[in-house]
């Protein structure tokens, strides 16, 4: 074997062992490239799968929103749906208590919170929902005041609330002055505002 390549003339062969050799080197480099484009096509693929998911949830999202447009509109015209209407709903109990002629009314407005599964009858899996809670100390004449406060709040006031409770008591009468207005109450209620999805849907797209 030995005398076999020492009896090749391997001048006559450089140009061929050469060739042979750009050859090889260009099949190297020719399958690394067709590994890193095989690579970014299956990326490629991946991400058109994805944004194809994306649109097609977002013509699902679009299309509800053009059949119940008009509903989801006046909703959040109500303040059931979107921003808290914080400043409204402090602008309405001044009112009302103006209106109805309450003497001494006072109140304090928790900050929002995302309600959770611990939140009971409120909480929904596929809704996401934020509570505020406003506790109320009133002194009025007769009960008939707080039913006309709370029915001018559900009226007029921007949002949905529930009663968690009211406590009514009867206080001894110190004057003639204070003997009509004898009549303490405190009241908490749970404002409940539906989150506003729509914001997200132009974030999920880009």
């Amino acid at each position: 074997m030995r005398d076999l390549f020492n009896n090749i003339k391997w001048r006559n062969h450089i140009s061929g062992l050469l060739l042979m050799a750009g050859s090889f080197l260009l099949l190297v480099a020719s399958t690394y490239n067709y590994w890193q484009q095989d690579n970014r096509l299956q990326i490629a693929k991946l991400n058109f799968t994805a944004q194809q998911e994306l649109n097609f949830d977002a013509q699902n999202s679009e299309d509800i929103l053009v059949d119940e447009l008009e509903e989801y509109w006046a909703l959040r015209d109500k303040g059931y749906i979107g921003d808290t209407r914080r400043l409204q709903w402090v602008e309405t109990v001044r009112r009302l208590a103006s209106e109805y002629s309450i003497p001494d009314i006072q109140f304090t407005l928790e900050n929002s919170q995302l309600l959770t599964e611990d939140d009971g009858a409120f909480w929904s899996p596929d809704v996401s929902m934020r509570m505020t809670t406003m506790k109320i100390v009133m002194r009025m004449a007769h009960e008939g005041d707080l039913y006309q406060f709370m029915n001018g709040m559900q009226n007029t006031a921007k949002g949905l609330f529930d009663v968690n409770y009211c406590d009514l008591k009867w206080s001894l009468a110190e004057s003639d002055e204070e003997s009509l207005t004898r009549l303490n109450g405190v009241c908490e209620l749970h404002w409940i505002t539906l989150v506003d999805t729509t914001k997200n849907w132009g974030q999920k797209n880009e």
